[in-house]
């Protein structure tokens, strides 16, 4: 090999990995910000309040493992209203959205790990007052228990829809040089209607978002471009 082809492999290799170090990203969106699920997310709000004889749905070992290792916190309630209707809620929060391997994890993939049969999900749409929110919507069953579901996505400040836009997001936020952040937001509850059981958890997630802090709307809700 003449000289000066190897001082053009030597530029060619200087190049590459130079171009992988910029590539890199290095700054996490979630040292930015403090996220404290239990923090953000009210108690007791527009009449929603928690139901205290509502134990925690145990999980296997195995999806809690992974759970552990993907998720930085997670949060699950039950509300109850003045009426008696009831909405549980389930919130993951991981500190690293930048590749597959980290992303959270849809109830496509979780229920049926917990021995639900999912039905085909759907594309909705809860509204608010100043716009509307995107949203997937699914039926789990198992045995008797109805539980229709509705969840969303987001990948730093992105509401992202299907794995598509979820992977696009961690894309450009790497190119930015930013390591995001992301969650899971799921609502569901135990109704074989699963039109009234939509309407409700609508009505749920407007309250919740009028009484969360306007800091924290974009953790939890996320921002279409």
């Amino acid at each position: 090999m003449s000289r000066a082809l190897a001082a053009t492999f030597a530029l060619l290799m200087l190049a590459t990995a130079a171009a992988a170090a910029w590539m890199t990203p290095t700054l996490r969106l979630a040292e930015q910000r403090i996220v404290d699920l239990k923090d953000i997310v009210p108690t007791q709000f527009a009449g929603w309040r928690l139901d205290p004889e509502q134990g925690v749905i145990e999980v296997p070992a195995e999806l809690q493992a992974t759970m552990s290792r993907v998720y930085s916190e997670t949060l699950s309630r039950t509300y109850v209203n003045a009426n008696g209707e009831r909405v549980m809620l389930a919130v993951a929060y991981g500190k690293d959205q930048s590749d597959g391997n980290n992303s959270v994890h849809r109830p496509e993939v979780c229920y049926p790990a917990q021995g639900f049969e999912i039905g085909r999900a759907r594309a909705g749409r809860i509204y608010f007052a100043d716009g509307d929110l995107a949203v997937t919507q699914l039926v789990a069953r198992l045995e008797t228990r109805i539980e229709p579901i509705s969840y969303w996505i987001t990948v730093g400040n992105r509401l992202v829809g299907n794995g598509s836009e979820q992977k696009w997001a961690q894309l450009r936020y790497g190119l930015n040089g930013v390591i995001p952040d992301g969650l899971l937001f799921r609502v569901s509850t135990i109704d074989d209607d699963s039109a009234r059981a939509y309407h409700l958890q609508s009505q749920f997630v407007d309250d919740l978002r009028r009484a969360v802090l306007p800091r924290h709307r974009a953790i939890l809700f996320g921002e279409r471009e």
